[in-house]
């Protein structure tokens, strides 16, 4: 217990020097005054998912250098697992009175109390990375991508490449939280409507490659005849690749599609190299500038006109239109 707090306090400890060092030589500009500026919490992880949320991040940065008189404290690396740093650090911002909180968190409904009392001090609050709203909470605006619509774009899309029939396993995220829960109910409403295509596994694997690696080693052990991959995020379908890969420098060959999600940079690396199929491509630059451009609008006095839900287009990236994508998001894939 002792050498939990010590970790928690650490961890609190270099978040907070990242935002003051951020604030002081990142994103104010030196000819306006404290009061003129408009600041804004941005709050996201980084434990998994980097490419994601560090692209959320450095497009919130390039946006809020071309804005007169915004301030953007950034905290990435956010653990959510740790519900107790992610309330600290809400109610820090909360203290300081910023004008704008945009947080992500994949349970948000652990913090809701803490989001409330920023609201009754004035304090607008968007929810990135989600299109629901925690009970209870009625915030400005829900920012993200559809993640039902996405789990049954990237479903409708292996159902061409088995055909119609064949077997399928999945590597879950951490049951319970938004994006794994609404990306599998999608997948799923596909799936099922096709009697000839049979899940023979869906277990577990956190969003984390090396737990991904090692679960889809035992389901290789157990079902050695399955035909395709999908992982919950590209995260595992990167550790299903791995563990692939490690089959085969063993000897083992297995004739295995992977899919994945999300259009992290290492997999449209894959799906150059023909190691995977096809990624759902989300847009997590669109969500950091779509934050600056309604604490703009905050700014100016147009907060009636901010949208109460964003939804942020999604894109099915194959291993056969991967390069057309690569030249429309050069800025990202370069």
């Amino acid at each position: 217990m002792y050498k939990n707090k010590i970790i928690k306090l650490s961890i609190l400890f270099l978040i907070f020097t990242f935002v003051v060092s951020f604030g002081l030589f990142g994103c104010k500009k030196e000819t306006t005054t404290k009061k003129e500026q408009f600041e804004v919490g941005f709050i996201i992880p980084g434990a998994y998912e980097s490419f994601y949320f560090d692209t959320m991040a450095d497009a919130v940065k390039a946006a809020v250098a071309k804005k007169e008189n915004i301030n953007v404290q950034v905290i990435l690396g956010l653990d959510q697992q740790d519900i107790e740093v992610q309330i600290k650090i809400i109610e820090d911002l909360t203290q300081k009175n910023v004008d704008l909180l945009a947080v992500a968190v994949n349970d948000p409904n652990a913090v809701v109390s803490s989001l409330l009392k920023a609201q009754q001090k004035g304090i607008p609050v968007i929810l990135l990375d989600t299109l629901k709203p925690p009970e209870g909470l009625d915030v400005l605006s829900l920012i993200g991508s559809d993640d039902e619509t996405g789990g049954e774009m990237i479903a409708k899309y292996i159902v061409e490449l088995l055909g119609g029939k064949g077997k399928i396993a999945v590597l879950e995220g951490i049951p319970g939280q938004y994006a794994n829960e609404f990306r599998l109910k999608g997948f799923r409403s596909v799936i099922d409507s096709y009697p000839d295509i049979e899940i023979v596994a869906s277990q577990p694997a956190n969003w984390d490659r090396f737990q991904a690696m090692n679960v889809m080693k035992s389901i290789l052990q157990s079902n050695p005849d399955i035909d395709l991959i999908w992982g919950v995020d590209d995260e595992m379908a990167i550790g299903a690749v791995k563990a692939l890969e490690d089959a085969a420098a063993t000897g083992k060959f297995y004739d295995v599609m992977v899919c994945g999600y999300n259009g992290d940079k290492e997999a449209i690396e894959s799906l150059k190299k023909g190691k995977m199929k096809a990624t759902i491509l989300q847009q997590p630059a669109e969500i950091g500038r779509t934050v600056i451009k309604i604490a703009d609008m905050i700014k100016k006095g147009r907060i009636d006109e901010v949208e109460k839900l964003i939804v942020i287009p999604i894109i099915n990236v194959t291993s056969e239109n991967v390069f057309d994508y690569i030249k429309i998001f050069s800025d990202i894939y370069s």
